[in-house]
């Protein structure tokens, strides 16, 4: 992971791989596109914030249903989000990637919510 250190959540000591969380969540049935990136806290240090982009046909999913699909799977506890935001598009670079600072931000900036 050398280069990589933004896609690392550290949460209470604990490394969590980004890609990992991306992974899980992406595998529930409404998610089309998934980010997970840190969330500030003030405990733990950082947080799993995971932004989504639901498929076609589908209008919400929340954290709690989010979580039972995690559990089903049997996902450890450590990795599952904390926080889900549902964005109809997630941004993108100019070279099409996710832009993971820009969902960094809006996490930093609503944490405290």
């Amino acid at each position: 992971m050398v280069g990589r250190t933004s896609d690392v959540i550290i949460r209470g000591g604990k490394n969590i791989s980004a890609a990992q969380v991306e992974n899980d969540v992406g595998s529930h049935p409404a998610v089309a596109l998934c980010a997970a990136v840190a969330m500030p806290d003030e405990t733990f240090g950082e947080r799993v914030c995971a932004f989504v982009e639901l498929r076609a046909g589908y209008t919400t999913l929340t954290l709690e249903a989010l979580r039972e699909h995690l559990a089903q799977r049997g996902t450890g506890k450590e990795i599952w989000p904390e926080r889900l935001v549902v964005l109809d598009v997630l941004p993108r670079s100019s070279g099409g990637k996710i832009a993971k600072g820009e969902l960094r931000e809006i996490a930093r900036n609503n944490s405290a919510r």
